[in-house]
């Protein structure tokens, strides 16, 4: 993601500005930019000021107070500055939504970072500004999935909390179970079909580096909460047979993902 620094920059032009009142100190302007330069930031100060027009006898040599850079300039930065960091926003939601369409087409080790920023519309350097690396892009893509699964849950009425599950009745926790499984079948499924579902078969079909963070935060957590459901639902599960019940839910969801094609065809 982009990063903001601030930085002064004296600006010297401003130095004997009058106002009325005598010289004054420099002043100091203080302006937003990227990491990737301080002559950037330098140019688009000199931009500014040059760019206030008209001349005159009034503060700073300008005929009006709403010509005078003293007054105009810190709004004009923040102008620049807000411009460019949209772009930036912009810029990196692109190759967000390039990188998941590339990862669930190709899998991790078929895509490269360059073929995301082509698709995004960019360049390699902007890829490698905002993330850093393919293994970064692809974290991120993943932890927005995340994200978007806590919401969907919560959405639905089945987000957990330890202290929920433990004061659920066994109708309270079916339900609550039957909303879970739902939400995420909606997701897979569609339509349209996410393409994270796509993704997430490809890494399972081909792992990569990444599949140890995967299940430790997608599969260890969604397993943890449907066994503890569960356990409300049929307290006599014990064991195997509940680890191979949370499985089989849970693999359900995944099953149906998988054959989504020959429902399709049936359908």
């Amino acid at each position: 993601m982009s990063q903001v620094v601030l930085k002064k920059v004296r600006c010297k032009t401003l130095a004997t500005s009058p106002c009325g009142r005598g010289a004054r100190p420099p002043q100091i302007v203080r302006v937003a930019g990227s990491i990737e330069g301080h002559r950037v930031v330098r140019a688009m100060v000199l931009r500014a000021f040059a760019k206030a027009p008209g001349s005159g006898a009034g503060c700073c040599g300008f005929g009006a107070l709403d010509r005078c850079p003293c007054h105009n300039s810190n709004i004009r930065l923040k102008h620049l500055f807000m411009s460019t960091a949209k772009r930036a926003g912009e810029t990196a939601e692109r190759l967000l939504a390039a990188a998941t369409e590339l990862f669930a087409e190709r899998g991790f080790r078929a895509t490269t970072l360059r073929e995301v920023a082509a698709r995004a519309g960019t360049n390699l350097a902007s890829a490698n500004y905002h993330f850093k690396s393919k293994q970064q892009l692809y974290l991120t893509v993943l932890r927005r999935h995340l994200e978007e699964t806590q919401e969907r849950l919560s959405q639905a009425g089945a987000a957990l909390d330890a202290r929920t599950v433990a004061r659920l009745s066994a109708a309270e926790a079916s339900e609550i179970l039957g909303r879970r499984i739902s939400a995420m079948v909606s997701f897979l499924l569609g339509p349209p079909p996410a393409p994270e579902g796509a993704m997430l078969l490809r890494e399972l079909s081909d792992p990569s580096e990444m599949l140890p963070w995967l299940i430790d935060e997608l599969f260890t957590p969604q397993l943890s909460a449907t066994r503890s459901l569960l356990r409300r639902i049929a307290p006599g599960l014990r064991g195997r047979a509940l680890e191979h019940a949370a499985l089989s839910v849970v693999g359900q969801g995944v099953f149906y993902r998988v054959m989504l094609a020959v429902l399709q065809h049936w359908n």
